[in-house]
């Protein structure tokens, strides 16, 4: 084992007084849940159902969403079997609770102390375990390793930025890589990286992007049409998952696009609702009109900016709007998944700022309008708003793209395919193990 591994597994529980310490700074940001804070030691919150359970692991809201047409799938082929998803935030957990398929469950993550992992596996005894997109906590790999628990990696993910830290401590790296039984890489590209870190060629395959899988976002039926109501027939657009810095530029591009339609309606979903407040009166003093949806304050003739600052309302937005900016990239965040509009037919719109999203917006880039000033933008949704012809064209040809990656799906139950029918009779290897 390379010696900065061993090291660290040796040093970890040396700091478990400072990991408790920022855990606790955690809850008092609002980033750990109050009521279900032991399950981040790996004590678990609800029974251990009998049979075969397949762990699934993703750290925040994206790799979390992306598991569901996967889970839904393994619950009808595979009914014996018991997913069970951890995530690492409390926003994850929110929005995993509403939409998990039953007869699956849901835990937050253990931090990667041995003593709080060996307690989580102890308890759950998973009879396979598959990590979503680049999740690699030492501890909790390798002890999974030592305990003889097959690990998958699934829509594997690496930025550039990400690929090179990792090139600095090679066989770390390496040593992790080569614990996954089967590596699926999003793109071509994501596969080479792993292969130069160290992943063994052989375990390495593409497979697409989970994420193009994923059913549209869901909303709520009654408040579309009421929301519909209230608007009568008033242009409007989306900016979605944005972060500071963007709301601001947005109420600025708000304002010219004022200059020609005057009616216009910017609605803005912050990636962080607890925000509301601070964006509020960023844009307030803009001299912008503000509504707040967390406050319930009502749409008014008057009113520039609608701002969504509430949890799980993508799904509805999306649909009342034939396009939308994504967020995350008109400041170095890197961007965030455009593929739930587009899955919802909107037209996209994107700063220059997605490296995070490379392979998805080389997919989808027909049917985006790029954009590098506020100026751009504005002049982006003006034409959206008033060229049917252009709007409607952008919006095809979203939908023809996604129709090309339908096959993702397909392939990573290929690869879980034998691994899951070893256990489709409801008999776990640690029960037969128990039984001997």
């Amino acid at each position: 084992m390379p010696l900065f591994l061993s090291i660290y597994q040796r040093v970890t529980p040396l700091f478990t007084g400072a990991i408790l310490a920022y855990v606790r700074h955690r809850l008092k940001k609002g980033k750990e849940d109050p009521d279900r804070l032991n399950e981040r030691f790996g004590e678990a919150s609800v029974p251990r159902p009998k049979g075969p359970i397949v762990w699934f692991h993703g750290a925040s809201v994206g790799e979390a969403v992306s598991l569901l047409p996967l889970l839904h799938r393994i619950r009808i082929q595979f009914p014996h079997i018991t997913p069970l998803v951890t995530t690492g935030t409390v926003t994850a957990a929110t929005v995993i609770a509403k939409v998990l398929p039953e007869g699956c469950l849901h835990q937050y993550s253990p931090l990667d102390v041995p003593s709080w992992i060996e307690r989580f596996l102890n308890y759950w005894q998973p009879d396979v375990a598959v990590f979503v997109e680049s999740e690699f906590w030492p501890n909790l790999i390798l002890t999974c390793q030592v305990r003889k628990i097959p690990l998958y990696l699934i829509n594997a993910h690496l930025s550039e930025k990400s690929y090179q830290s990792w090139r600095r401590f090679p066989s770390v790296i390496g040593r992790l890589l080569s614990s996954f039984e089967v590596c699926l890489a999003q793109s071509e590209t994501i596969a080479k990286r792993l292969k130069d870190l160290g992943a063994p060629p052989s375990k390495v395959r593409v497979c697409g992007n989970l994420k193009f899988a994923a059913s549209p976002l869901p909303y709520d039926s009654v408040e579309f049409t009421r929301m519909q109501s209230v608007l009568q027939g008033r242009p409007l657009w989306a900016a979605a998952s944005t972060h500071s810095g963007e709301e601001t530029l947005i109420g600025e591009a708000h304002h010219l696009v004022k200059e020609v339609l005057p009616s216009v309606l910017t609605v803005i979903i912050p990636r962080h609702p607890r925000r509301g407040a601070e964006i509020a009166k960023e844009l307030t003093a803009k001299g912008l009109q503000v509504a707040r949806r967390s406050c319930q304050e009502a749409i008014q003739p008057s009113t520039d900016v609608y701002l969504v600052d509430t949890m799980g309302e993508l799904g509805l937005f999306y649909r009342l709007s034939d396009f939308a900016f994504i967020g995350g990239t008109f400041v170095p965040i890197g961007g965030h998944n455009p593929i739930e509009a587009a899955l919802l037919d909107c037209a996209l719109i994107w700063g220059p700022y997605i490296h995070n999203q490379t392979e998805i917006c080389d997919v989808l880039g027909a049917a985006a309008s790029p954009v590098t000033t506020k100026e751009e933008l504005a002049e982006t949704i003006a034409l959206l708003l008033v060229d049917e012809a252009v709007r409607k064209e952008k919006m095809s040809i979203g939908r023809r793209l996604l129709e090309t990656q339908t096959h993702v799906l397909d392939h990573v139950m290929e690869a879980l395919k034998e691994k899951l029918e070893a256990y489709q009779e409801g008999i776990s290897s640690t029960t037969r193990i128990s039984e001997k």
